[in-house]
């Protein structure tokens, strides 16, 4: 049973068009972002690398993917002050959901905003995360159902109100 689903979530990883795109905003490249992009090219792949023009799109439907939360709709409209990492779901010209996310110095990693909650992309962070050696995934979420959908996919709140995943 346990082959099964490990085939049929292979399929579906197939399936979905997962990118990533790395805007360093000019920045030289940190070792810790070479080491995850060479894990994310060797390792897994059926994420491909974006373009421009596919990361724009981000942008252009970030009121559609945002729905209520403000504070994530200007992220993707504006960006963010540091590197980020983004991971997106993109079929046939819409994208489907879209996660951004920071490696910290302190061995961790951070989830700045997630939208349009389809669970491949938070299966493959966890995935990702357990290959580059990272102890557990942060995020900070004032917007309901974004913290309802990662409690209920393993994370656990501490009592600074951080959503945390322990790898």
């Amino acid at each position: 049973m346990e082959y099964k689903l490990q085939k049929y979530t292979h399929k579906l990883r197939n399936m979905q068009n997962i990118y990533y795109y790395f805007n360093t905003y000019g920045k030289p490249i940190p070792e810790k972002y070479q080491k995850l992009l060479n894990i994310i090219r060797t390792n897994f792949s059926y994420i491909k690398e974006a373009t421009s023009e596919e990361h724009l799109k981000i942008r252009i439907q970030s009121n559609t993917l945002c729905k209520d939360d403000y504070v994530a709709r200007l992220k993707l409209n504006i960006g963010y002050f540091d590197i980020v990492f983004t991971f997106f779901v993109l079929n046939s010209s819409i994208v489907d959901s879209v996660m951004n996310i920071v490696i910290t110095n302190d061995n961790s990693c951070y989830i700045i905003t997630y939208c349009g909650f389809i669970p491949i992309l938070l299966d493959t962070l966890k995935n990702i995360c357990r290959k580059y050696g990272l102890i557990n995934i942060h995020t900070f979420s004032t917007y309901q159902p974004e913290s309802d959908y990662l409690l209920n996919n393993g994370y656990i709140k501490d009592k600074n109100r951080y959503l945390i995943y322990e790898l």
